[in-house]
């Protein structure tokens, strides 16, 4: 009797870990930015748009770490406004950064002199600089796959440990 039971309660117990799935945290989607041209004219303006910003009433953007403007967060989210690059910027490359309460989402930008025509630079999407140290890096894959294989295994086990025991008491 205390073998048929063993025998049952693996056999429920593999069942239930063949359609057991694993504990999924839901992660709320990263804040994303996108801006309408990578190259501008010092003076010029770069449209911003983003969303999954809920941490924070406004965004402010930054040139090479200094504030040049700040962009309004709906309820939804979302983000987005132009931001003037100052007159006063030195043609060359810059990081532009947009600070979604504890991300930091950059991009590099080319600006030229004013009066000179920019190079081509179309639109870009800014990139996490760095993150808060909250953050939790994702790494493997779920293991679904080998849940269902284990079940599945220990299911045919009892099931063939119930066979011969049915087996050998037939016989005797």
């Amino acid at each position: 009797m205390t073998k048929k039971l063993l025998l049952l309660t693996t056999l429920v117990v593999g069942v239930l870990a063949f359609f057991a799935g694993p504990a999924s945290a839901q992660y709320p989607d990263a804040p994303t930015a996108v801006i309408d041209s990578t190259s501008v004219l010092a003076g010029g303006v770069v449209n911003i748009t983003g969303d999954n910003c809920f941490d924070t009433d406004s965004v402010p953007v930054l040139l090479e770490g200094e504030q040049i403007g700040s962009l309004p967060v709906a309820d939804d989210g979302t983000f987005g406004g132009a931001v003037t690059i100052p007159s006063d910027t030195d043609p060359g490359t810059y990081t532009l950064e947009a600070i979604c309460g504890e991300t930091v989402l950059s991009i590099e930008i080319t600006v030229s002199a004013a009066g000179v025509t920019p190079g081509p630079g179309g639109p870009g999407a800014m990139g996490p600089g760095s993150t808060g140290d909250d953050a939790l890096a994702r790494t493997g894959t779920g293991i679904d796959g080998l849940l269902k294989v284990g079940g599945g295994l220990l299911v045919a086990g009892a099931a063939a440990t119930l066979l011969a025991t049915k087996r050998r008491t037939a016989t005797a």
